[in-house]
Formats: structure tokens, sequence, C-alpha cells
């Protein structure tokens, strides 16, 4: 069975705007999710403003009815406040599961979204946005997957979140 019905579900740009004092790092999923430049792709909130939290955007969508996550690696610097936003451009509901992480970071805010603590993660509705406030974890190297019920995931549906050490 189909998942999505076209490329076009991943179209729908990110902009960089700053509301209510949290500045968006936004990753073009036309770019990203396509698979052309994935490898290259990577999100830092490490560039934002003195005193403003930061949000990183994960976006979930379909090309060719395969699902795709990106971007494949997002920076987080240690014990650092920040907004994950995890977009479903995507016309099915997708989990955004990263155990480890969850486990050992510190949920602070996850705007009434229920955790689904099996999978480690979040179900996100199609053409939905869930927004989590987190003070990250310890330095590490941390796997996410984004996938629904009907199939394994993939190199491209898959990524890191990496908790880099201050320099």
């Amino acid at each position: 069975m189909p998942i999505g019905n076209s490329a076009n579900s991943l179209k729908k740009p990110l902009l960089l705007s700053l509301r209510s004092a949290i500045f968006r790092v936004g990753v073009a999923l036309g770019i990203c999710l396509t698979g052309n430049a994935a490898s290259a792709q990577e999100a830092s909130p490490t560039d934002a403003v003195d005193g403003l939290v930061v949000a990183v955007e994960i976006g979930i969508g379909t090309v060719n009815g395969e699902m795709r996550c990106g971007p494949p690696r997002v920076r987080l610097p240690p014990a650092d406040v920040f907004e994950l936003n995890i977009i479903n451009n995507a016309d099915i509901p997708a989990l955004f599961a990263a155990p480890k992480f969850f486990e050992a970071a510190r949920i602070l805010d996850r705007n009434g979204q229920a955790f689904n603590s099996v999978y480690g993660g979040f179900v996100v509705d199609p053409n939905e946005t869930i927004e989590i406030v987190i003070q990250t974890p310890p330095v590490g190297e941390y796997y996410y997957v984004c996938s629904n019920q009907d199939e394994q995931p993939t190199i491209r549906s898959t990524g890191f979140l990496i908790v880099i050490p201050r320099s």
C-alpha cells in the first residue's frame, strides 16, 4: 500500500521566523528529504542569539511512497534548552522515535502531546507539528527514526541527534 501520494507533501518550505522569543533554525524539506544532498544536511541551534530558546525542526514526508525524515544529523550543545519541532508533511500519521535520547534528556514541556513510552517517541498526525521543549542529554549520538506501522525504517527515514561538547 503506498504511503503518501506525491513528492508535493515535502515541498512545503520551512520559514525562518522570530516568534515568542524563539529563533527557528529551518531546513528546507525539499532539499534534505529528496536524498540529493541529504548526507550533507545538518541542523544546529548553536547559531542562536544569546537569551533566546532555539528551535530545531525535523521534517517528515513521503517521496514516491517512501517515508523520509530529515535532516539526518542535528547538532545540539550540551545542557541547553531547545525546542524540538517535529513536522509531519505526509498524509499519514508518523512515529518519531528516539528512545535513548528522550530517556537521557529532560522533557520540560510537550505541549499536551502524549509520549509513547513503548516506542520512545511521539506520534505525529498528518500535516501537524509537535513542539517539545527539551534540556539536552549528556554528550553523545542518539539515533532517531521516523516510521509508520506498515514499513521498516530506511536510511532516509533515520538520523542522529548529536549532543556536542562545549569548545
